[in-house]
C-alpha cells in the first residue's frame, strides 16, 4: 500500500514530458533487466535506461523517475499477463511460464521499491 501511495505522489509531481520520456525508456529497461533476478539489478537497469533521456538529472532524481518507470512497467506486465481468451494447451503452457516470470518480477519490483524507500529514509536521516 505504501508503494501505491508513493507512486501516486511521484506521478503527481512528474511533468507530462518527464512521464513520457520515462515510458519511452521502458524497452531499454526490459532489455537491460532481462538477465537480472535481484531488485538492485532491475533498479540499475532502470537507471541505465533513463540516463540517455535525463542526462542532467541527479542520482536522486533518477531514483524517483526509475521508481515511476518500474511501477508503470510492473502494471503493464501485469495487464498483459492477465489478459486472456480462448487458449489451447500450448498457450496455457506459455501463460503459466509468463505467470511464473510475472511472480518473479513482482517479487523483484517489491524488493526494489523497498530498497528505494530505504534509500529515501537514509537520505532524509542524513539530511537531519
Amino acid at each position: 500500500m505504501q508503494a501505491v501511495m508513493q507512486f501516486r505522489r511521484i506521478s503527481g509531481l512528474l511533468s507530462h514530458s518527464a512521464k513520457r520520456k520515462a515510458l519511452q525508456a521502458a524497452p531499454r529497461l526490459l532489455w537491460g533487466a532481462r538477465t537480472h533476478l535481484n531488485p538492485r539489478g532491475w533498479h540499475q537497469a532502470a537507471i541505465d535506461a533513463l540516463k540517455p533521456d535525463f542526462p542532467s538529472a541527479s542520482g536522486h532524481e533518477l531514483d524517483v523517475v526509475a521508481f515511476y518507470l518500474l511501477a508503470r512497467v510492473a502494471v503493464a506486465l501485469s495487464d498483459v499477463l492477465t489478459a486472456g481468451g480462448d487458449l489451447n494447451d500450448l498457450d496455457m503452457l506459455r501463460l503459466q511460464q509468463m505467470m511464473d516470470r510475472r511472480s518473479q518480477v513482482e517479487f523483484m519490483l517489491s524488493n526494489v521499491l523497498k530498497e528505494c524507500e530505504s534509500v529515501k529514509d537514509s537520505i532524509v536521516s542524513n539530511i537531519k
